[in-house]
């Protein structure tokens, strides 16, 4: 028997990393798609490269699309590639809405061309709920996104959903909520906090610059979420999920767990993290920098916590999504959900800690319940009862 194949745009990021893994796991046929350029980065697939085919593409080009559609007849598609950067969206609006939102269109109308039975999977954010309508949030959430990417984003759902519903096609958005990894670019906040801790841990630096420390965020995993990804496209049915820890912290709480997780050095004395306070030694601490970007409003975002639902019978019942959508529907529950001990021999490696990409930061031993629920990659939800990935 033939082995399943699957095309994944952005196969080099984070998420097409982990897709790739997964999706070799299962026994699938892996075609990476890479934009033609003299500068592509393999690192995080470098161990699995010579596993994949890797192939040039362009999701500004429907051709050569329409092209690797015909050639590789993909049974699924997982279209991750985006310019994914939130802040860069606001310098490069055009370049934004051409790679995150037409893009979409271009891939999903060369599917109806070549092939309508094939399976899409859109990559949504829950940046697309910006300032947001109600919380918690779910599926049938109204938008309104506050960036150059959640717009492109929100037509990039929209267009999915469209195309779901004219043509018939099975092509699904999943709406995540932000996830991590040690394969997360120094651009964002956790992998920053997490090279920067490491550092000023081996004196290379002796501040950590942030901006809002009081800002909120739900982060999970994204080996974890990739997992939510594709059990979506074994659906018989396609449909719009969203996906999250159910819970947020702040960066200060991010920052007060990474310092901890460093053994004090010689000249380190007892303190607590605090905005303008230094953490442990005069030199060595982190400090709010000035906002260099435009100011939409602090927004406070939280999971997905309750869906309404209308059954056959004509009455609405609250349950929680993550159960109905996540756990009843694709059968998933997260398999990263306690943060993983720390091990003292590796305390002064830089990897540990995030800085060659080969770890983030970790719990160590005998910290309070608080804070080891507060950065638990997945989200645990309390020490007592199961974590769920809403």
């Amino acid at each position: 028997m033939p082995k399943r194949r699957a095309l994944i745009t952005g196969v080099t990021g984070q998420d097409g990393s982990y897709l790739a893994e997964l999706l070799l796991q299962q026994d699938y046929d892996v075609v990476g798609m890479v934009r033609r350029s003299s500068t592509v980065s393999f690192e995080r697939i470098a161990h699995i490269q010579d596993q994949i085919s890797i192939v040039g593409g362009d999701l500004l080009d429907q051709a050569s699309l329409i092209t690797m559609l015909s050639e590789f007849r993909p049974a699924e598609v997982y279209n991750l590639a985006a310019q994914s950067f939130v802040q860069t969206s606001w310098s490069q609006p055009v370049l934004t809405g051409e790679t995150t939102a037409l893009a979409v269109t271009r891939m999903l109308d060369a599917i109806r061309i070549v092939d309508p039975s094939i399976r899409f999977y859109q990559a949504s954010s829950s940046e697309m709920f910006g300032k947001v309508q109600e919380v918690p949030q779910r599926e049938t959430t109204p938008f309104y996104p506050r960036s150059p990417y959640g717009v492109a984003k929100v037509y990039g759902h929209w267009i999915t959903v469209n195309y779901r519903e004219s043509y018939g096609l099975h092509a699904t958005s999943g709406i995540l909520f932000n996830h991590e990894s040690p394969r997360r670019g120094l651009e964002f906040a956790p992998r920053k906090i997490a090279h920067g801790v490491a550092r000023i841990k081996c004196g290379l630096d002796t501040e950590l610059r942030m901006g809002n420390l009081d800002a909120q965020r739900d982060w999970g995993y994204a080996a974890d979420y990739v997992r939510a990804m594709w059990l979506m496209l074994q659906q018989d049915t396609p449909t719009d999920y969203v996906v999250a820890s159910g819970e947020t912290h702040s960066v200060r709480e991010l920052c007060e767990i990474a310092f901890s997780v460093v053994p004090r050095w010689p000249h380190q004395r007892e303190g607590s993290f605090s905005r303008n306070r230094s953490f442990g030694s005069e030199n060595c601490r982190a400090r709010r920098k000035p906002r260099q970007f435009i100011n939409v409003g602090k927004v406070r975002r939280v999971g997905v916590g309750e869906l309404a639902r209308l059954d056959r019978f004509q009455h609405c019942r609250c349950v929680h999504a993550q159960d109905v959508l996540l756990s009843t529907r694709l059968g998933f529950e997260p398999r990263v959900t306690a943060a993983p001990e720390r091990r003292d021999s590796d305390a002064n490696s830089f990897g540990r800690f995030g800085v060659t990409g080969s770890g983030v930061f970790e719990t160590p031993r005998g910290m309070d319940d608080h804070h080891r629920r507060s950065i638990t990659p997945g989200g645990a939800r309390s020490q007592s009862g199961p974590a769920s990935v809403r």
